[in-house]
C-alpha cells in the first residue's frame, strides 16, 4: 500500500510541474515616451553654502555588570516569603447571590 502511494507521488509531481508548455520568447522592450519633456528646475538663494551635517547623538555605554549588581542587590533588600503554601484543591465556582 506504502509503495503505491509512493509511486502515485512520484508520478503526479511532473504533472503539476511549472514548466513551460511552448517555446520561451524573448521579452519585450518597454520604452516610455511622454508628450513634454521635464524641464531642469534650479532654484539659487543667494550665498548657497553646503548643508550641515548632523551626525546622531551617540547613546551612553551601557555597563551590564552594573546593572545585574543593581538588580540582585534589590532582589536581597526585598522581603521573602517564610513559607510557601500549595493549595491543591480544586476550584469551584461561586454561586450568584440574589
Amino acid at each position: 500500500m506504502r509503495y503505491r502511494i509512493l509511486l502515485c507521488i512520484v508520478f503526479a509531481v511532473p504533472a503539476f510541474a511549472q514548466e513551460p508548455s511552448g517555446r520561451v520568447k524573448a521579452a519585450d522592450t518597454i520604452s516610455i515616451t511622454s508628450k513634454q519633456s521635464n524641464p531642469v528646475v534650479e532654484v539659487s538663494l543667494g550665498d548657497s553654502k553646503p548643508a550641515p551635517t548632523i551626525y546622531p547623538l551617540p547613546l551612553p555605554p551601557i555597563n551590564l555588570a552594573d546593572i545585574a549588581r543593581r538588580i540582585r542587590a534589590a532582589r536581597g533588600v526585598e522581603t521573602k516569603p517564610l513559607r510557601f503554601v500549595i493549595d491543591t484543591d480544586t476550584i469551584v465556582p461561586e454561586e450568584p447571590k440574589q
